[in-house]
């Protein structure tokens, strides 16, 4: 997972880049994984288009959250991606 940009709020979004993936191929498996990831009920993030690709879009909106809360995500987000690539193609 890549960071895009230096958050100014609190929004970040950030790329999921499979090694070995297509950037079209890319874009598909990134909703593939935020539909599973929600579905998880891990969490939810949602997805936005940004330079015309797929990306991951995440909102911290408790003041609460803490670096733990943070891990936990990208935690969740690893797994399911594993997920997704095990069942690509």
């Amino acid at each position: 997972f890549v960071p895009l940009h230096q958050p100014e709020s609190n929004i970040l979004c950030f790329a999921w880049t499979p090694p070995g993936v297509s950037p079209a191929r890319a874009d598909d498996l990134t909703d593939l994984l935020r539909e599973r990831y929600n579905r998880s009920g891990r969490g939810f993030i949602t997805a936005t288009t940004l330079d015309g690709r797929r990306v991951l879009r995440v909102t911290v909106m408790n003041a609460r959250t803490v670096e733990a809360h943070v891990e936990k995500l990208v935690d969740g987000l690893e797994a399911e991606a594993r997920a997704v690539l095990r069942h690509a193609d």
